[in-house]
């Protein structure tokens, strides 16, 4: 099973010529792409356009593969990949003429070295151009080919055919696109498909709870970007995947940079430009890094009111820039290009602001849905756009007070816990809907520990529970049990291997 896995994962190819591409995009370093970059990002590009395979149509496929979710594999068309692969080869095209502009000779070695002509240019337009991804409607991207057409969320069908059988993803896949490329996206896509694709994730990896801070902070999304990032926070400050007794999650880690500094500071970097438009917490006073672009020390500072940015003293180092002096900064500001020197610094006030966010599902536990009242609300939340649902007991492996019914429930919802209300009327169902990571409401006389009692559903209505959710946070992680019963698994797997051996 790892050879097999080992086979079909393998985007982290075309990742490492990303990340040379983001280099470049930031430092300007010629002289890496000429020594290195250049020849790795050919034969990278190289490697995707045979990999890929043309049907009778014209249409070119990727097939027998695992992108970054893992619990699904293989799969054809994987939206991740062929995505990156388009701009990998859209990248790869523009690096040729961009460096040929600077010394066509030493591009033409190049291009001899790694066998790379006129036809095979063409080839990879042609990949470019009849690549295929999978659409649900005009926005919303498919995961993979099929994905759709596999049960939301179905424990009592994973629990029969395995993981990776219901659409529930183990990370950031899709969403992932618009952390590494989301100028090829417009800003309703970005949110049409981050709306879809983060409520079917079960966040077990630490390396996802960071790209989705950062995709949530980028949109505006103060609710979901600080539940995320307090939860990447926590993989190790709180143990929560079980595991920190091993060592930190060091890309995790890395990853809640990307989102300080890419997410909540809005530091946006694309072949043509570095951007900068922060996405300040309400509850942070300020916050200050620093850059690097085209040789030229950025620091951005930003309170409450504004920010500022300023360039220091240029950094000199002349084995990555060739003995020439370091380019002034090109930077994109609330829309405006300016390019600022040495000393030289900018005040602005904050251009975008933090979208508000209301109550996006309400789940009745099965008893709840029969008790007098319920066809009222739930006729009220319907003429409030607001989405609902009732547990199923044919989906429930693990009975309340067990979260996992519950959860289960926003998934097929299409809503992240933290935005919905959970309704149940005895202790268990409480405090499965708490541990799913709800705000609660106790429906009769004896019900404790919720967030708001009543005596009957006549009680409730949709202001109160809009109400509700907008005074009060559910501090706990829905995806806690979860991750912790994976890790036991897991360590149970390894004895019974060591046992064996």
């Amino acid at each position: 099973a790892f050879h097999g896995l080992g086979r079909m994962e393998i985007h982290v190819t075309f990742d490492v010529a990303w990340g040379m591409s983001h280099y470049y995009a930031v430092t300007g370093d010629d002289g890496f792409m000429f020594e290195h970059g250049l020849e790795f990002m050919l034969e990278t590009a190289n490697f995707w356009s045979s990999r890929v395979s043309k049907d009778d149509d014209g249409s070119y496929h990727l097939r027998d593969i695992c992108g970054p979710d893992e619990l699904h594999k293989p799969v054809d068309d994987c939206a991740y990949m062929n995505c990156m692969i388009r701009d990998l080869l859209r990248r790869a095209m523009a690096l040729i003429d961009k460096l040929r502009a600077i010394d066509s000779a030493r591009v033409d070695e190049v291009l001899a070295l790694t066998k790379i002509d006129d036809a095979r240019l063409a080839q990879w337009q042609d990949v470019v151009d009849n690549l295929h991804v999978s659409m649900l409607d005009d926005t919303v991207i498919e995961q993979f080919a099929g994905h759709s057409k596999l049960p939301v969320a179905d424990p009592v069908t994973v629990k029969k055919n395995g993981m990776g059988s219901d659409q529930i993803g183990k990370q950031a896949d899709t969403v992932l696109l618009f952390q590494t490329i989301p100028w090829a996206f417009t800003s309703e896509e970005i949110l049409a498909n981050y709306l879809h694709y983060a409520p079917l994730c079960n966040q077990t990896s630490s390396l996802s709870l960071c790209t989705h801070a950062l995709i949530a902070a980028r949109l505006g999304l103060f609710r979901d970007a600080s539940k995320y990032f307090e939860l990447a926070a926590g993989v190790d400050l709180d143990d929560s995947m079980g595991n920190s007794d091993h060592g930190i999650h060091g890309a995790g880690e890395g990853g809640i940079w990307m989102a300080v500094v890419h997410g909540f500071g809005g530091l946006d970097v694309s072949p043509d430009r570095v951007a900068i438009d922060p996405h300040l917490p309400p509850w942070w006073e300020r916050l200050k890094y620093t850059a690097v672009v085209q040789g030229s020390r950025v620091t951005v500072d930003i309170g409450k009111e504004g920010f500022t940015v300023s360039v220091g003293e240029m950094e000199r180092n002349a084995s990555a820039f060739r003995d020439t002096e370091p380019l002034p900064a090109p930077l994109q500001v609330g829309g405006e290009i300016l390019e600022l020197g040495v000393g030289e610094s900018r005040e602005f006030p904050h251009s975008v602001q933090w979208r508000e966010q209301g109550l996006d599902g309400v789940v009745f536990d099965a008893d709840v849905a029969a008790l007098p009242g319920a066809e009222g609300l739930v006729s009220a939340l319907e003429m409030a756009g607001i989405k609902w649902t009732s547990i199923d007991p044919g989906l429930i492996r693990k009975p309340k007070p067990h979260p996992q019914g519950f959860l289960v429930a926003t998934h097929h919802l299409l809503a992240l816990p933290w935005n919905c209300i959970g309704i149940g009327a005895d202790a268990d169902a409480l405090e499965g809907l708490r541990r799913a990571g709800m705000l609660t409401v106790g429906v009769g006389e004896s019900v404790a520990d919720c967030a708001m009692a009543v005596s009957s559903l006549g009680d409730v209505s949709v202001e109160s529970l809009r109400e509700l959710l907008g005074s009060r946070d559910c501090a706990v992680n829905p995806y806690l049990e979860r991750n912790l019963e994976i890790v036991q698994s897991e360590a149970k797997a390894k004895d019974y291997f060591r046992k064996e051996m």
